[in-house]
């Protein structure tokens, strides 16, 4: 039996790193939005949303790298 290059956990790294990278565009464009234009009801929660948003970023890296080469690898 062939051993394959690609386990579950390296692919399930690899969908953290993507979400990680997308949710780090989607809060950057926010706050470049929100600093060019401005919001208009919801602005008292733009700042806590962007802040959310990097920290999930962080977790999502914490995970990622963790199915790599820290404790949740093989």
């Amino acid at each position: 039996m062939m051993k394959t290059i690609f386990t579950a956990q390296h692919i399930f790294s690899i969908i953290f790193f993507l979400l990680a990278y997308f949710q780090f565009r989607f809060a950057r464009n926010y706050k470049k939005t929100a600093m060019k234009r401005g919001t208009s009801s919801t602005a008292q929660f733009g700042a806590p949303m962007i802040v959310g948003s990097y920290i999930v970023v962080v977790l999502l890296l914490i995970v990622a790298i963790s199915l790599l080469i820290g404790p949740l690898s093989h």
